[in-house]
């Protein structure tokens, strides 16, 4: 068995399933013996001054830090991935056979991650990176009446119309619009194994396993925001991590997370957000050409869903809003199947689909996400609101809770359900709010309240 290869070779050759279970010519050999089995097969070669059958077991205290230290760096030159080695490395200082330790000095999980960065701290040499496999490209184009017979499972959707099962979905928006709250709401619907999202979209009669990983917001925060969702969110299915300094298009990292993909069975990732797992540029093709290739990798190989959110760049004369907004480069919207971009606050969103590869685009709805168990709930198709009246405009005046509201927050809140312009002529017409000018921003009251304004209205 080649262990030089990469780990999608390492799936390949080795059979791994749930538990790191191995199977080498006939033998079967489980998580518990793996220390054994790389003793046996690969400990003699870690490098040439350090030989593990030669030294034996017990490894003599004084010299296990070392040691362990050495079998680490030996496990990364073969182009084990950090899981496998941390693994191999936690089953020997658990045998207390092999790895004796004083009661209360024992080495911890902290000792295993010590010695994986300082491992990975160093670039691979240049040997180690000719003895890398060349990629292999397979073209075979066949007639159409051969394609037509082949037997091709038909499209299938984790949330139709959203996220297609081994499909790409991006939600874009402003920054604080909710991004990771519906993407959140979208994964505990799926994986609770809920009829509809948010009493609108089907939910495919499927339960997967989905991995949600936190770039941004830490882990304190993260687990606040689950909290308040409650039992929902309450999931075994369900994973969740938060990483900073993430690389996508490190070898190591890429081979971190195919491992946890194999080992947790994922068949859905979700990035948030997608400008905080790559350091390249996202206005530049090639940069982001990279990602999306790898991103398809996993798809193929794994059969994974890919789920990201995306912010918007800085509104410009022609562009203020839509899926024009996403930053980065067109690469990103010709890549997707799928894009929805959110508009407008928390208690009044509208959500657009403006990518629907293999489905009809649905229309504008609007949602609306409660602050207090962070739970997103459907509130209608946009195009059958009712008109947007003066009572309409005091029940947005009294949503702030508030004796005076800046007028542009107003606006601001209210555009998600009528427009600027209307607002504007609502304000300027009506019979229960006044404007005071002589505040900037102008300031709205409700006229019962405090005495009607002089002067004349303006925008």
């Amino acid at each position: 068995m080649n262990f030089k290869t990469s780990y999608l070779n390492l799936i390949k050759i080795a059979n791994i399933i749930e538990g790191f279970l191995l199977r080498k010519e006939g033998k079967i050999i489980y998580r518990d013996e793996l220390s054994d089995y790389f003793e046996q097969e690969k400990y003699e070669s870690l490098n040439n001054s350090f030989d593990l059958k030669k030294q034996g077991y017990p490894i003599p205290q004084g010299q296990q830090d070392n040691i362990l230290f050495r079998i680490v760096c030996g496990l990364k030159r073969q182009g084990q991935p950090s899981g496998l080695i941390a693994d191999v490395v936690r089953s020997i200082i658990k045998d207390n056979s092999k790895c004796p330790q004083t009661p209360g000095q024992e080495f911890s999980e902290k000792d295993i991650e010590r010695w994986l960065k300082s491992a990975f701290k160093y670039p691979e040499s240049e040997e180690e990176k000719r003895q890398k496999s060349d990629p292999i490209l397979f073209f075979n184009p066949i007639s159409t009446r051969d394609f037509l017979k082949k037997e091709i499972p038909p499209i299938q959707w984790h949330i139709k119309g959203i996220l297609q099962q081994k499909g790409r979905t991006m939600i874009s928006a402003k920054e604080n619009i909710g991004k990771s709250f519906m993407v959140l709401n979208m994964l505990a619907a799926i994986c609770s194994k809920k009829k509809t999202f948010i009493d609108k979209f089907e939910i495919g009669d499927y339960e997967p396993r989905a991995l949600y990983i936190d770039f941004e917001l830490g882990e304190s925060s993260l687990q606040s925001r689950l909290k308040k969702m409650g039992e929902i969110i309450n999931l075994d299915n369900l994973f969740v991590q938060t990483i900073y300094g993430w690389e996508l298009l490190s070898s190591e990292h890429q081979a971190a997370l195919e491992q946890i993909i194999v080992s947790k069975k994922i068949n859905i990732i979700a990035f948030d957000p997608l400008g905080n797992i790559y350091s390249g540029d996202e206005n530049k093709r090639n940069d982001v050409k990279k990602v999306t290739d790898y991103l398809d990798y996993l798809m193929d190989t794994f059969g994974t869903s890919i789920l990201m959110t995306h912010h918007w760049r800085k509104s410009t004369k022609d562009f203020r809003e839509g899926g024009e907004m996403a930053a980065g480069s067109y690469m990103w919207a010709k890549w997707l199947d799928n894009h929805i971009t959110m508009t407008g606050t928390l208690e009044a969103l509208i959500l657009s689909c403006e990518k629907n590869r293999n489905d009809r685009r649905w229309g504008k709805i609007t949602a609306s996400i409660n602050p207090e168990t962070f739970l997103m709930q459907y509130s209608g198709d946009l195009e059958n609101i009712k008109k947007f009246t003066d009572e309409d405009l005091v029940g947005l005046f009294r949503s702030f809770n508030q004796k005076k509201v800046k007028q542009p927050d107003l606006i601001d809140k209210g555009k998600p359900v009528c427009s600027k312009s209307t607002l504007y002529d609502l304000i300027k017409y009506s019979r229960t709010i006044g404007v005071d000018k002589t505040k900037k921003p102008y300031e709205l009251f409700e006229k019962e309240q405090t005495p009607e304004y002089i002067g004349e209205w303006e925008e």
